[in-house]
């Protein structure tokens, strides 16, 4: 009964770390990412963090899902500055950061 318990929980804790737990808003999904060559001709606006969970019980989320949550949330966070689009800068342990632009 035990091993069987323990088999689950590996099990579920393996699935929730590959799984997307963020949803994106629909004026979210306008929000484009760009590269800071991009952007050369749009107005910044200020800078925008976001941060998620990136491990579940000690075990590290998968960095593609990890970095698509973080994306999805300054999207929306985006859209709050009235940006259209976004730079990432850097991640670090489930905290990303970007520069918000509005563009043409």
């Amino acid at each position: 009964m035990r091993r069987a318990l323990f088999v689950t929980a590996v099990g579920l804790t393996a699935l929730l770390t590959a799984c997307s737990f963020v949803k994106v808003s629909e004026a979210g999904k306008r929000v484009q990412m760009r590269t800071s060559a991009e952007v050369q001709h749009c107005k910044r606006l200020g800078t925008v963090s976001s941060s998620v969970v990136d491990r579940i019980l000690f075990i590290p989320r998968n960095r593609q899902k990890v970095q698509e949550d973080l994306d999805k949330l300054a999207r929306d966070q985006a859209v709050i500055m009235g940006a259209n689009t976004l730079v990432h800068v850097a991640t670090r342990d489930g905290v990303a950061d970007y520069i918000a632009y509005q563009c043409p």
